[in-house]
């Protein structure tokens, strides 16, 4: 009881702490995804920072029956979130059920975004999937918060910094469980998407090593639901600014570390 009310508390909290920002108006051309800044993204650049970009994009105009500006694309763009930051917030904080192709994202212009948005009924389907499978790995952590048998679980993937640090093949890894028992309880979430799950595949991948990135992991339920990989590719971009960003960084701790060291040795050689 004290672990099931514990995993609620870390959920709210994960689940406050991320909540998205959805511009005002509804947008009737775009999925909402579109207009959607999740919470992590905000920590990440800092609510000042967030506030001062919002403010100014309020007052921008849409276009092409579009009512607003605030989008996705504009976000991560002018506010300069490295790729790999943006591809390990989805990945470890359970929001690639959102929307959101990294590699579109960062390797395409703002005309191919917001086409890819006005057709979102062409992705309906699969991402009813992506959120089905979310929630049955959260209901697999509160499972294992419930029953002893699976309590090694939850010793070794419950998370207060990370909501979704596991893929369904772990909880099959770490607790043996039969297929059948889990295809049963697949069965009792009542999840119209069952039929979509390749449990055959899943106990192949859990026989496999464990994954050691976010995105290995990930890309594990998206093979089980099969749906399309995530490619590694979202990782090889690379991170000029951040490059320069550490470069000055190092350069003022070499400097202040001359500073301190020079006087000691004259000291010495006196």
């Amino acid at each position: 009881m004290k672990r099931t009310v514990l995993l609620f508390s870390v959920i709210l909290s994960m689940i406050l702490l991320s909540l998205p920002v959805v511009a005002h108006e509804v947008c009737s051309v775009h999925s909402n995804d579109y207009h959607t800044i999740d919470g992590q993204l905000i920590q990440y650049v800092g609510d000042g920072s967030f506030e001062e970009w919002k403010k100014k994009v309020e007052n921008l105009p849409g276009e092409d029956g579009c009512p607003f500006a605030m989008n996705i694309y504009r976000f991560i763009h002018e506010l300069e979130i490295p790729q790999t930051v943006f591809a390990d917030i989805i990945c470890t904080h359970g929001f690639w059920n959102y929307d959101y192709p990294v590699e579109l994202l960062y390797s395409t212009d703002a005309e191919t975004v917001d086409t890819y948005y006005r057709n979102w009924q062409d992705r309906e389907d699969l991402l009813k999937i992506k959120n089905s499978n979310l929630w049955m790995r959260l209901k697999l952590m509160h499972l294992a918060t419930e029953m002893e048998e699976y309590r090694i679980f939850y010793d070794k993937y419950h998370r207060e910094d990370q909501l979704l640090a596991y893929s369904t093949a772990d909880f099959v890894r770490v607790t043996g469980i039969a297929k059948e028992d889990l295809q049963t309880l697949f069965r009792s979430w009542e999840t119209v998407e069952y039929s979509q799950y390749d449990f055959d595949l899943l106990y192949e991948l859990a026989k496999e090593p464990e994954k050691t990135t976010p995105l290995a992991k990930v890309n594990e339920d998206l093979l089980f639901c099969g749906l399309p990989v995530i490619e590694e590719t979202v990782y090889a971009s690379p991170q000029t600014g951040d490059n320069t960003q550490t470069a000055a960084v190092v350069c003022i701790i070499s400097a202040l570390l001359l500073l301190i060291t020079i006087p000691a040795i004259r000291k010495r050689r006196k």
